[in-house]
């Protein structure tokens, strides 16, 4: 229940319910959250409603699979950087040149 302050201000800035809706969902798309979670989420029949309703364009497929990318990256090297810096647990001291050179390749 809403005070007449708040419905008046929120009539003069045009704010509505659903605007809300659509800017959490938009929020959890660019945040990697799958459509089709959101579609649950927002409690739509199909995702093409889903789609529709966030405007979901192809342009957020890039951005999806480069995030993507980088975490297959990060989960092949074990590292945040993702790029392998040696062998796991190996240091200059325990290992031979050629183990070194191996784990470059």
């Amino acid at each position: 229940m809403l005070t007449p302050e708040c419905l008046a201000e929120l009539e003069q800035i045009d704010l509505h319910f659903h605007d809300l809706r659509r800017e959490v969902g938009s929020r959890w798309l660019d945040g990697g959250v799958p459509l089709h979670r959101i579609k649950q989420w927002l409690g739509h029949a199909n995702i093409s409603q889903t789609s529709t309703y966030l405007e979901a364009e192809a342009a957020d497929n890039d951005e999806a699979m480069r995030r993507y990318e980088e975490r297959l990256q990060r989960i092949a090297t074990g590292s945040e950087t993702g790029v392998q810096t040696g062998l796991p647990g190996a240091t200059a001291e325990n290992t031979t040149p050629s183990e070194s050179a191996e784990s470059r390749h």
